[in-house]
């Protein structure tokens, strides 16, 4: 799957994230699925990008879906996919709320700006990390100098407190204020109105995520791949091993499910959701990609199960793959295409001998994005799918059999 950089949830059960749809390079994609409804695609739009960002920022405002990873701050109806607004704002976009306005750093001066009036309302206040309690009108949360506070929008200070320790993530609500030391490997949780310290939740490894839920329940998610929550005394009440290295996280506003980003091999990311009640894994956005774990040619079928491959009727595996995985597989049944998280192989069929090894990286020198899909052409020769363009697989990498981005780019030298 192509990398993650920003989820978003809507109050009417829709899921949305960013998506980069190269290794490096400025073209995205933000995909929109029903969770309501089994998680059911509904949309895909284009979202201009710049190589260096790692992160997006995407929110759901009434019937809008506002996205950015890049220069422009882009809006969408989100179940049809048309595109409403695309405007550039000076400065560099931190976040967007539910408001629709846009957090904007210019120069160390902080300012709320709606994309769609141009109106501006500047942050009376610095801030390393920065919060809305509630609303962006009303008090933030922030983490400045050693500090906490609570702090209003135009910049009175309710209170303020030394923080335990380097702060290295920041939760907050309208009831708690929950701040992460990876150093200590502990979460602190205050109340949001007085200040004090309400829990002390112990953890096990480096945090990526933590909140607070309405009914005062801690979650934290920690890098390897465990999400915990805990009572507001620190006792545990349940996890849930994810089995990967996480990102960050993203509650949905019903408190019922959440979002996790974690990493997959050639630094990539991937997109799971989990039950908050029961921890079950309910979509993975790698399995919504894998369209084709089973190909079938000339009265052949090869079929991905297990981490293995498997020619139907043969006891011996073809061969194994990692994560996520598509198969192909020539007209006449004579070669298996597949391409997996490693890159791509060719396999003969009959003697289940490895013809062609690629990485992902190997073939991303030519095609500059990553592979969307394997395929044979009519002379049963393996080729893979880039956006509109097709690339002949060979063993000594790949050669455009359509103009591709990387072709373009190497004739105009």
């Amino acid at each position: 799957m192509r990398n993650v950089l920003a989820v978003a949830w809507s109050g009417d059960g829709l899921l949305a994230m960013i998506t980069r749809a190269a290794y490096r390079g400025p073209k995205n994609q933000v995909h929109v699925f029903d969770a309501a409804n089994g998680f059911a695609p509904i949309a895909k739009m284009e979202l201009p990008g710049h190589p260096e960002r790692d992160r997006g920022n995407l929110a759901f405002v009434g019937d809008r879906l506002l996205g950015q990873a890049g220069d422009a701050v882009m809006a969408w109806d989100p179940r049809t996919g048309k595109q409403l607004m695309s405007e550039r704002l000076d400065g560099w976009v931190f976040s967007i709320y539910a408001d629709g306005r846009a957090g904007v750093n210019s120069n160390g001066a902080l300012r709320l700006e709606d994309p769609s009036s141009g109106a501006r309302r500047r942050l009376g206040f610095s801030a390393e990390r920065l919060l809305p309690l509630v609303d962006t009108d009303d008090d933030w949360a922030t983490i400045d100098d050693g500090k906490i506070r609570r702090v209003a929008v135009a910049g009175t200070v309710r209170w303020e407190i030394d923080a335990p320790g380097r702060v290295t993530e920041l939760g907050a609500s309208a009831t708690s204020v929950a701040v992460a030391l990876n150093a200590e490997k502990t979460v602190h949780v205050f109340d949001a109105e007085s200040g004090k310290r309400t829990s002390l939740v112990q953890s096990a490894d480096q945090l990526q995520g933590l909140g607070v839920l309405r009914d005062g329940t801690v979650w934290v998610l920690e890098w390897h791949g465990r999400l915990a929550l805990h009572r507001p005394s620190g006792a545990l009440i349940r996890e849930t091993k994810i089995d990967a290295l996480c990102r960050y996280a993203e509650l949905s506003p019903d408190e019922t499910k959440i979002a996790i980003v974690h990493d997959l091999l050639e630094l990539r990311s991937c997109l799971r959701v989990a039950d908050m009640t029961t921890g079950e894994i309910v979509f993975e956005s790698s399995a919504r990609a894998n369209k084709a774990p089973a190909a079938r040619g000339g009265g052949a079928t090869v079929t991905a199960k297990d981490g293995k491959l498997w020619k139907k009727g043969d006891p011996e595996a073809l061969g194994t793959y990692a994560g996520e995985v598509q198969v192909a597989m020539a007209k006449d049944g004579s070669l298996a295409l597949v391409h997996d998280e490693s890159g791509v192989r060719v396999f003969d069929v009959t003697s289940r001998k490895l013809t062609i090894q690629l990485s992902n990286e190997k073939i991303e020198e030519e095609t500059i994005d990553i592979v969307d899909a394997p395929l044979f052409d009519a002379e049963n020769r393996p080729c893979v799918k880039v956006g509109k363009h097709t690339f002949r697989v060979e063993p000594s990498g790949v050669v455009a059999v359509t103009k591709g981005r990387g072709q373009q780019k190497k004739e105009a030298k």
